[in-house]
């Protein structure tokens, strides 16, 4: 199929599905939120490697219908969620799935926006800061940054494509919780139930991946042994936008480290924190924003534990952020943390049960939006 204009599938109170046909005329699918005409600029949300669009059905709704109206997309990449699979498994690479986020803006008549990049995501948002820089008015940098740690890769690279294949949606819960729970210890059976129905899709009667299997390829050749080539140059083509940059504490992708290098040079650095209502959404607090890995320290002893749940009882309070400053090049640095023992580490958070509360990634995002003054 070669369409020379967007198809628009209209669902109620979830957006608009939109398939635009990328360079190469694969159909690519694309979920809208809001209307074409809103004066705030456009956001441009970008999932993980097997991640779809369903990430987002919690943040970008709300981000498009915040007291500044705006255009959210969503970009199923081609062979994962509704997006057609390639027949040539090798063009699931960088350079192909760039040229595809071009195709969508320039098919969708997005100009300058503001680009949430989850993991892979933020890859391509980064390449895209150095191949198109006027694209980019802001940027949300979640659980990726310009090093990817190679013990990561390794962990993806062990599962991606070889999860056994559940009889059930129960029984994938399953499968995923033997699979992650190092990196996600406090999800409940239904949130792990809900990550199974991300996962895994019913088809002719079977479930099966949301994704092309074949995506293990892209990580076939890659050698954890040797140094992984860092990115900071296409990190410092962003230097002059508000960026955000969200971390799980127990995140083996993105480093503390890596977040700290990420302030340096920038004019301004600052960091908030957001106590969570309650222990029983201290369990949901799954991530940290920049580099915070307090969040992951045992609590040592009974009189800690007993303070920690004071803390975690008390009203939820704003997140308190430092004027908006004149300079736009602000980098923001977030602790959103968890009060629990051990908090969870990647995902975007929004429905998908393994990142933060919506309620924190959305006012977090509303303030870098706010920065670049759209």
């Amino acid at each position: 199929m070669n369409e020379t204009s967007p198809h628009l599938l209209a669902e109620p109170n979830r957006g608009a599905h939109v398939f635009v046909s990328a360079q190469d005329g694969l159909r690519l699918h694309v979920r809208e939120y809001g209307t074409r005409g809103a004066p705030g600029l456009a956001v441009v949300c970008l999932p993980g490697i097997t991640r779809t669009v369903a990430d987002f059905e919690e943040l970008a709704p709300a981000l498009a219908a915040a007291p500044t109206r705006r255009r959210v997309i969503a970009i199923d990449s081609r062979g994962r969620g509704r997006s057609e699979y390639d027949s040539n498994p090798e063009n699931y690479n960088f350079v192909v799935e760039l040229g595809d986020i071009v195709s969508v803006l320039t098919a969708l008549a997005i100009g300058p926006g503001v680009f949430i990049g989850s993991s892979r995501g933020g890859v391509l948002t980064m390449l895209l800061g150095a191949a198109h820089p006027t694209a980019i008015a802001g940027v949300v940098l979640h659980d990726v940054g310009p090093v990817v740690e190679p013990k990561g890769l390794a962990r993806i690279k062990s599962y991606l494509g070889k999860l056994p294949q559940p009889h059930s949606f129960e029984d994938g819960a399953d499968i995923l919780r033997r699979v992650m729970s190092t990196q996600f210890p406090n999800l409940t059976a239904e949130q792990w139930l809900a990550a199974a129905r991300r996962a895994w899709q019913m088809k002719d009667g079977a479930l099966v991946p949301t994704y092309d299997v074949r995506l293990a390829r892209t990580l076939a050749s890659v050698d954890i042994e040797r140094p992984i080539p860092s990115l900071w140059n296409e990190y410092d083509t962003l230097a002059g936008v508000p960026m955000l940059v969200i971390r799980g504490g127990n995140s083996d992708i993105l480093s503390a480290e890596t977040v700290r290098r990420c302030g340096r040079g920038a004019s301004k650095w600052k960091s908030s924190r957001w106590p969570t209502r309650d222990t029983r959404r201290c369990s949901k607090a799954k991530a940290c924003c920049a580099g915070s890995s307090a969040s992951s320290r045992t609590v040592k002893s009974r009189a800690a534990e007993r303070r920690q749940q004071r803390h975690c009882s008390e009203r939820a309070r704003p997140l308190r952020v430092a004027p908006r400053p004149s300079n736009p090049g602000l980098r923001a640095s977030w602790r959103l943390r968890g009060h629990t023992a051990a908090a969870g580490a990647s995902c975007l958070a929004t429905t998908n049960e393994f990142g933060l509360p919506a309620r924190l990634v959305i006012q977090s995002t509303q303030e870098t939006l706010g920065l670049q003054g759209g």
